[in-house]
């Protein structure tokens, strides 16, 4: 059972909408937030980004800022090798496993023009051209959606989304290791007064 404070708000599901895969990187949010929104900060990218491209299709003008160090060019070669190897070990080929080898050529076109991919790791201090800070990532900005999944750094970083958090019209956030965390978590959202809890739940992965 959740605690009674982290509870849902009661919302109507007709506001409600899911954006990216049914897995692991699907978000539900409540779409009358979404013309709201001028920048989505994306804190964790690895290999998907399609919260991101669902959300542009609705709303083109918003700009995604995309941080992760390790989204390199080692990354896309290991991955390429990985699963161009995979696709041969089952003797039925399926189009998404075909389609999965040239995930590098979606990321390419996705982040360039509007789109930013920055390789730099999210941190709460700034080291110039390898960890960059929250409150620097947001300075001059507003309108803003943050969206974070840094595999248990989020709570290095709780302080600096309490002190920017008048710019921040959604956050989406993946907490890790929640039974260790858990007061923390409950600080966030009673300092955050004026946002609602819309939506929670656990990593829904399919394979």
């Amino acid at each position: 059972m959740l605690p009674f404070n982290l509870k849902p708000i009661y919302s109507n599901k007709k506001n409600l909408l899911r954006l990216g895969p049914e897995r692991d990187g699907g978000y539900i949010l409540d779409k009358r937030i979404i013309n709201t929104i001028k920048y989505i900060v994306t804190c964790g990218l690895n290999d998907d980004w399609d919260f991101e491209k669902d959300f542009q299709k609705i709303r083109s003008k918003t700009l995604i800022l995309a941080y992760d160090h390790t989204v390199t060019i080692n990354f896309w070669m290991k991955r390429f090798i990985k699963d161009f190897i995979n696709l041969f070990l089952f003797k039925k080929l399926r189009f998404w496993k075909i389609v999965n080898i040239f995930k590098f050529l979606d990321y390419f076109l996705f982040f360039r023009g509007q789109n930013k991919h920055y390789k730099l790791k999210i941190s709460n201090k700034t080291i110039p051209d390898k960890e960059i800070s929250l409150k620097k990532i947001l300075k001059n900005k507003n309108n803003i959606l943050l969206k974070i999944d840094i595999e248990g750094s989020e709570y290095l970083i709780l302080n600096d989304i309490l002190k920017n958090y008048s710019k921040i019209n959604c956050l989406i956030i993946e907490f890790h290791n929640i039974k260790k965390n858990i007061k923390k978590i409950e600080n966030l959202i009673k300092k955050m007064k004026n946002h609602k809890n819309v939506n929670i739940h656990r990593n829904k992965i399919k394979k």
